[in-house]
C-alpha cells in the first residue's frame, strides 16, 4: 500500500466526534483553527488558506487582533520611548492619545477598529478640536496602527482618511510641527 507524503505545513487530528481540528507552528507557537471542521478536506483547505495568507504577507495574529488598543498603545508607547523618542514627542504623543484616541477608541480590540470607526472618530474631534489637532491626534493614531499591521495583529491599517494629516500643519524643514502655535495643545 502506497503511503501518502507528509503534509508539509499544519497538522490535522480527527477528535472523537468526528470531526476534524487543524493547527500549524508559527512564530515560536501553536495556532489552532478557529472552529473544528467537519471534514478532512474542509481541515485540508483551510490549512492552504493559511498557508497562503502567510506566504502573501497578510496573515494576522488571531489572538493579536483581540488586543484593545489601550492595550497596544501603553506597550507602543514603553517600546517608542525606549528606543530613542525625544522627550517632547513622547509626551505629546502620550497626550494625543490621552486626550483624543483613547477615550473614544481604547476599549475596541484592533480587530474592531475599522476605517468607518476611525472616519467618524475623526469628524467628530475635528468639528470639536479643529483640523489641527484632529490631525496631530490622527497621526498619531496612524502611525501606531501601522506598526500594528507591521507586526501582524492586523491586516491593514483602519487609517486611510485623505487629508486628515493637517495640511499646513509641517515646519520647513518637513517635520511635524506638532505642538507649535497651538495652545490646546499644551493642556
Amino acid at each position: 500500500m502506497a503511503t501518502r507524503p507528509k503534509r508539509a505545513f499544519g497538522q490535522l487530528r480527527r477528535l472523537s466526534s468526528g470531526r476534524r481540528q487543524a493547527r500549524y507552528f508559527r512564530e515560536g507557537k501553536y495556532v489552532n483553527g478557529p472552529e473544528t471542521l467537519a471534514n478532512k478536506t474542509a481541515a485540508r483547505q483551510w490549512l492552504v488558506d493559511e498557508e497562503h495568507k502567510i506566504n502573501a504577507g497578510t496573515w494576522i495574529d488571531p489572538p493579536g487582533g483581540k488586543a484593545t488598543l489601550a492595550t497596544f498603545a501603553a506597550g507602543w508607547l514603553d517600546r517608542k520611548s525606549e528606543t530613542g523618542w525625544a522627550p517632547r514627542t513622547a509626551e505629546l504623543t502620550t497626550w494625543l492619545l490621552g486626550k483624543y484616541v483613547l477615550p473614544q477608541l481604547g476599549e475596541r480590540e484592533l480587530g474592531e477598529v475599522t476605517t468607518a470607526r476611525v472616519r467618524q472618530w475623526y469628524a467628530d474631534l475635528a468639528a470639536e478640536r479643529g483640523q489641527g489637532q484632529a490631525g496631530k491626534a490622527y497621526r498619531a493614531l496612524r502611525t501606531m496602527m501601522n506598526e500594528g499591521v507591521a507586526d501582524g495583529l492586523i491586516a491593514a491599517s483602519p487609517c486611510v482618511i485623505k487629508g486628515a494629516q493637517a495640511a499646513g500643519e509641517r515646519s520647513p524643514d518637513g517635520h511635524a510641527a506638532a505642538g507649535r502655535g497651538d495652545s490646546r495643545a499644551a493642556g
